[in-house]
Order: C-alpha cells, then structure tokens, then sequence
C-alpha cells in the first residue's frame, strides 16, 4: 500500500484495473455461462454491462493520468497521492457494493452508486482546485476536461437515483450521457492537448466537431418526437466529421508514417474515432441492420478508448517504472487481440445472424486483452518508481521523436 500511495496514478490505475478485470470477466461469465442465468437479477445485466463499462474503470484511470500530467498542465504543484486515498477508496467500495447489489437487491446498488458518485465529486473539486490556483496562460484543456468530469459526476448521480427507483428510462440514459457528455470529451481534449495527430490550425476546432456530433447524434436518438430532417442533418455532420477525421489521419500518416510502435498504437486509437462516427452516420440509412447504432457505440468505447486507452496508461506506467520502451512484444500482442476484440464486436452488430458467435468471441478476447493486461501493469506500479511526476506530462508519443511535427505545444513530439 506505501507503494500505491508513492503517486496518484500509482494508486489509481491500481484500482481501475482490478475494476477492469472483475467487468471484463465477469461479463465473459455471463455470455459464456447457461441461457437465463441472470433473468432474474435486481438489475438487467445489460444495464450492469453500460454503467461497469463506461462509469466503471474509466473514471479511476482518467484520475490516475489528469492528477499525474494535470499538475504539470497547470503549472501547479502536484497533490499527494494520499490527498486521493479517500476519494478513491469510496468509489471502489461503492462499486463492490453495486456488483453484490446488482443480482440481489437494486437498492443496494444504488447505494453503492451513491458512494461512487460522492467519490469522483470529491475528485472533481481536488482538480477544480488545481486550476482555480493555476496562474498557467493555456487553462483551456484542463477546463474543459473538468466540465466532462462533473458531466460524469450528473451521470453517476443519474445512475444512483434511477437504480433506487428502478426508472429504467433514466438507467438506459446514463451510459450514453456518460460516454458522449464524459468519455469522449476527456478523450479527445487530452489527446487534442499530447497527441501530434490533430493538425495545428483546425485541431481545436477538429475536437469540438467530434463531441458535438456524436453527442448531437445521441440526442436526436434519444429524443423521440425528433423530426427526420433533424435526424438527417445530425447523419450528414457525423459524416462529414468522419470524413474530416480520416482525410486528417491519412495526411499525417502520409507524412509522417508510424515510426514506433507506441505511435502506431495512438494513431489506431484515432483512426477508430472516425470509424465510430461513419457507423453513428450510417445508422440513419435505411436497410442497414438495426445493430448499427450499436456497432458506432463499440467502435467508439472498445476500438478509440480502449486503444488509447492501453497506449496511454502503459506508457505513464512504464516510464515511472524505469522503463525505456513503453510497448514492447507483449503490449504490441495485447492491443492487437484488442483489436480483434472490437472488430468482433462491431461485427456482431453489423450481422446479427453471427451475433452469438461472435458476442462471447469479442467478450473472450477483450476479457484475455484487458486482463492480462491489468495484471502486467499492477505489477509494473508495485516496483519503486525512477522517474519525477513532472515527466509525465510529455507527450506520450515522445519515443519516436517526429521532428517535423512541431506545434506549439510543450507537451507534443
């Protein structure tokens, strides 16, 4: 434990991947055990399934890499690791409760739901302190990340209330108010802010077309008496959102190519943020499977978080590990059957016909991926760190140094 609390993402990615491991196979249990076995839950697995995936391990890893590169942002002294061990243990006893409570009783779980809310809320307020005391010219990243942030804070609160009510409505809001108002906006601020791939003039303008189209898309979906002219015109700005992310990865790669394995890593994670956003465009077409909505909501949650979400958090790891290379054979080996994992997934939408094939085949291979992966990290945080925290605010492509890709930014190659 002295060692988890010798930095804040020791402490957190601690925490996130444990969470990360019990969902991950825990849901390859569900799929793979007897028809039925949970029909009689307190809470529909399926609604388990959106808050564990989206408001579960993600929170506890974004903590883990805002309070490490955050301070560094915001030129600001670093908070100790300590200052988040409240916070983050009641997320993670919140979030045992909500798995005990979820087959049993569903007031139990909104309990437990409460106790995760009040948990990230706190770590809100640390960072929303972190920037009122930042005398840094360039706050605007940080900002924004923390608006996402107390949109997750409204989802989990969201989250709590409905499971205390048992408003389904409201339960199936959530993960889609947590991934497009939460996720994706952290995402893509910070990868706007570290990563080379968003072009220096357009890339602000870039990132905020992304979250307003995918958002603009799950409103419209959501709002029932949405008139079809709407709902064509949300397709067409998704397309052409799409169209402006793949035209801008095609350019970069074209110049620059994919020099090192963390790079090629980073550059995947982007490119699926264009795949996301044309499924949630073709979703409006008519004849296509009805899954397709589907398939854009996996593409974006498995294909671009969870690649970003390996390169990132390995490369953090490592480095303050006292390790030179990031991604190594075994990580190349784990993103890659990531990568299998999401394409069977977003197949398994497209072709229905193959859906139950193809389901607890992506849930097999995410649960292998994910897992194996968590367990190599957490061994990598129990080592005696070598590196500062103020390093960890380096681009994390910073390995394959692309001298031509000069910004304005510290904090890019």
């Amino acid at each position: 434990m002295r060692r988890l609390l010798d930095a804040p993402h020791r402490l957190c990615f601690a925490a996130a991947g444990l969470l990360l491991a019990v969902a991950s196979l825990g849901w390859l249990a569900l799929l793979a055990g007897p028809p039925g076995i949970a029909s009689h839950w307190a809470v529909a697995p399926r609604h388990a399934h959106g808050l564990l995936m989206t408001l579960g391990f993600l929170p506890l890893y974004m903590a883990g890499f805002l309070f490490t590169a955050g301070p560094r942002w915001l030129q600001v002294p670093a908070l100790p690791a300590r200052r988040l061990l409240a916070p983050v243990a009641a997320m993670g006893a919140g979030w045992v409760v909500v798995l005990a409570g979820m087959p049993l009783e569903a007031t139990f779980a909104a309990a437990g739901m409460a106790s995760v809310a009040a948990g990230w809320s706190s770590l809100c307020l640390r960072l929303a302190s972190l920037l009122c005391a930042s005398r840094a010219a360039d706050k605007a990243h940080a900002a924004a990340i923390l608006a996402a942030c107390s949109v997750g804070a409204a989802a989990m609160a969201l989250a709590a209330v409905a499971l205390a009510t048992g408003h389904a409505a409201a339960l199936d809001a959530a993960p889609p108010l947590a991934l497009g108002g939460f996720v994706l906006p952290v995402f893509t601020a910070a990868s706007h802010r570290m990563l080379p791939f968003f072009p220096r003039r357009s890339g602000g303008w870039l990132a905020a077309a992304v979250v307003v189209a995918w958002c603009g898309d799950a409103v419209v979906g959501a709002w029932r008496p949405a008139t079809p002219w709407l709902a064509d015109g949300v397709a067409l700005a998704e397309a052409g959102v799409a169209a402006w992310l793949a035209v801008t990865a095609w350019r970069w790669w074209r110049r620059h190519g994919l020099p090192s394995r963390l790079v090629a890593m980073l550059f995947t994670g982007f490119a699926w943020l264009a795949v996301a956003l044309a499924l949630g465009a073709a979703a409006h077409l008519p004849g296509l499977p009805a899954g397709t909505a589907r398939a854009a909501l996996h593409a974006l949650a498995m294909g671009h978080a969870g690649s970003l979400l390996i390169a990132m958090v390995t490369r953090i790891t490592a480095t303050h590990g006292g390790r030179s290379l990031a991604a190594d054979g075994a990580t190349l080996g784990l993103f890659l059957l990531l990568q299998a994992a999401a394409v069977a997934r977003v197949a398994a939408s497209l072709w229905p016909v193959a859906g139950t094939t193809l389901l607890p085949l992506a849930a097999a291979l995410w649960a292998a991926a994910m897992t194996t992966w968590s367990v190599r990290c957490g061994a990598w945080l129990l080592q005696a760190g070598v590196r500062p925290l103020a390093d960890a605010g380096q681009s994390l492509a910073r390995n394959a140094p692309l001298p031509s890709c000069t910004t304005s930014s510290p904090d890019r190659p």
